[in-house]
C-alpha cells in the first residue's frame, strides 16, 4: 500500500521529536533555514494564456498623496510608541516621556482603542503614544521611524499592586461593599481561580501580539481571539514574546523604571529632566494588609511562571546578555 507524503512526514517529525536534543536541534535548524530560503523567494503563478504579457500600472499613491499617509513635517522624529502593560509603571514612565514632548503631539489611549475613531491625516501630528495602546499605531505610519519602548514587573508584585490599586478605586466606583474591601491579598488571592491568576502580562501582550512586529497568529477578523488560541499553547507564546521583546528598542523592569527612561532620553538625544523615577498613580497599603503566604507565594509562582520568564527576558534584552531558555511546556 502507498505510504501518503503526510504520513511520511509525520513519522519523520515523530523521529526527531524522540531524537537527542543536539540532533533535534540539528534537524530543526536545518528545516527552519529552507523554510527561510523559500519564504525569501519570489512566487510567481503561470497566469492564463489571455492574460499572458499583460502588466500592472504604477500603484495609485501619488507623490502627492504620499505626505498624508506620512508624518507632518512640523513634527519630530522618531515617534515613540510606551507598550503600557497594566501595573508596570506606565502612570509614572508615560509622565516622564512626557515632559520631553509637546502636549498636543502626545496620544493617549485608555485601552479602549481610540485611534479607530481618528483619521491617519489627525493621528500623524502625534508623536508620542502611550496609555493601554493597541499597538496599531505602527502600523498607521509602517515607514515612519519608531522607537519602542517595554517595562514589565515581577509576578508577584504585579498581583500585589493589582491589589491595592483596584481596593483604592472600589469605593470611587459606587462599589464600597465589595468582597475585596474585607480581604486581604492573601485572602483574595485564595479566592481567585488558577486561570484567572495565570501570567497576566503575557497574556496581555499576546493578546496584542497581532498588530505588533507583523505576528501571523490570528486573522483580521480574529482580534479577540489571540488569548483563547495560545490559551493551552505555552510554546507558541513564549516564542511570540520572544520575538515581540526582540523587536522593542528599549525595554526593562518596573524596580528599575529610571533606568529605561534614561536609556530612551540617551537613544532619542534627550538630556534627562530627573534624577529619581517619579511616582504616579501609586496605591499605599499596610504591610498586613498586602502580605501572603508561603503556600499562596508558591502558587503564584507556579501559576506565573511565563510572566517570570518574560522578565528574565526583558532583563537580557536590557543587559544585551542571551536571551533565558523558553520555560517547560507541561507534558500532555
Amino acid at each position: 500500500m502507498a505510504i501518503s507524503r503526510a504520513e511520511v512526514r509525520r513519522t519523520v517529525l515523530d523521529l526527531v521529536d524522540r531524537s537527542p536534543a543536539p540532533v533535534r536541534a540539528t534537524v530543526l535548524g536545518a528545516r527552519a533555514r529552507v523554510n527561510d530560503r523559500r519564504a525569501g523567494r519570489r512566487r510567481t503563478r503561470r497566469a492564463p494564456l489571455a492574460l499572458q504579457g499583460q502588466m500592472l500600472r504604477p500603484g495609485w499613491v501619488t507623490e502627492s498623496l504620499q505626505p498624508r499617509l506620512s508624518g507632518a513635517p512640523d513634527v519630530a522624529r522618531p515617534r515613540i510608541l510606551y507598550l503600557h502593560v497594566p501595573k508596570t509603571g506606565g502612570t509614572s514612565m508615560a509622565a516622564m516621556l512626557g515632559a520631553h514632548v509637546p502636549a498636543e503631539q502626545i496620544f493617549t489611549a485608555s485601552g479602549n482603542y481610540e485611534w479607530t475613531s481618528r483619521s491617519v491625516e489627525e493621528l500623524r501630528g502625534y508623536r508620542l503614544f502611550v496609555g493601554h495602546n493597541f499597538l496599531e499605531p505602527l502600523y498607521q505610519f509602517p515607514t515612519d521611524e519608531w522607537v519602542s519602548v517595554l517595562t514589565v514587573r515581577d509576578p508577584v508584585d504585579w498581583w500585589t499592586s493589582y491589589y491595592k490599586y483596584n481596593r483604592r478605586r472600589l469605593p470611587t466606583m459606587g462599589r464600597g461593599d465589595d468582597p475585596m474591601m474585607s480581604m486581604t491579598l492573601d485572602q483574595w488571592l485564595a479566592g481567585r481561580s488558577d486561570e484567572m491568576l495565570s501570567n497576566p502580562q503575557s497574556s496581555w501582550l499576546l493578546s496584542r501580539a497581532r498588530l505588533m512586529f507583523d505576528s501571523l497568529v490570528p486573522p483580521a477578523t480574529g482580534l479577540v481571539g489571540t488569548g483563547e488560541r495560545l490559551q493551552h499553547d505555552p510554546g507558541a507564546a513564549a516564542a511570540l514574546l520572544q520575538r515581540l521583546v526582540a523587536g522593542v528598542d528599549v525595554a526593562g523592569v518596573t524596580d528599575e523604571l529610571f533606568d529605561v527612561y534614561c536609556r530612551v532620553c540617551a537613544l532619542l538625544g534627550w538630556q534627562p529632566q530627573r534624577e529619581q523615577a517619579l511616582r504616579r498613580n501609586t496605591s499605599p497599603a499596610d504591610d498586613d494588609l498586602v502580605a501572603i503566604s508561603p503556600a499562596q507565594a508558591r502558587r503564584l509562582r507556579r501559576l506565573t511562571a511565563m510572566d517570570s520568564w518574560l522578565v528574565d527576558l526583558v532583563r537580557a534584552h536590557a543587559s544585551r546578555r542571551p536571551a533565558p531558555a523558553r520555560p517547560p511546556v507541561p507534558a500532555s
